[in-house]
């Protein structure tokens, strides 16, 4: 009972976490993981969400093969129950963060360093918001800046479509 509880609080929190332009007075209520199979291993700690991942917050849905979460054990705050300290959470496989504005990221994969406040993700990755898009070999979205930079390299450049209105 204690491992189930330990996933699912570590569920809310990758969603948490994993939402990269949330306001402030924004709230999520509700959160839905579906996945093939879900694999805790406490040795390594880990948690591991792996086939058809789907993560849906109310204001986001995240989508993707694999969601793993690395976590270094567990923090007390005082006067308040431990917390799970994430490290670092990936996903893989088709990785799809859509916001309920119609804000879409997309990539081959990524991955959030709660500590550097970041999301990453790369594979031939784009951000969409209505007609505009950008793609490059990276993009970061800086979570509490909201802001995003989108990188090149040696064999992909920069590309934005912007449509005037």
């Amino acid at each position: 009972m204690k491992d189930i509880k330990s996933a699912l609080f570590l569920t809310i929190l990758i969603i948490f976490s994993f939402i990269f332009s949330v306001k402030a007075s924004e709230k999520i209520s509700d959160i839905t993981v579906q996945a093939d199979s879900l694999r805790i291993d406490e040795g390594k700690k880990i948690v591991i969400f792996s086939g058809k991942v789907n993560a849906d917050t109310g204001e986001f849905v995240i989508s993707c093969e694999k969601l793993c979460i690395f976590y270094s054990g567990m923090e007390k705050e005082k006067g308040k129950d431990k917390k799970i300290k994430i490290e670092k959470i990936t996903a893989d496989g088709s990785v799809r963060i859509e916001k309920r504005d119609g804000t879409i990221a997309t990539g081959e994969r990524a991955y959030y360093e709660p500590g550097k406040g970041m999301i990453v993700i790369e594979g031939h990755p784009t951000l969409k918001r209505g007609d505009d898009r950008v793609e490059g070999a990276k993009i970061i979205l800086f979570i509490k800046e909201r802001r995003y930079k989108v990188v090149s390299d040696k064999n992909v450049r920069v590309k934005a479509s912007i449509t005037l209105k």
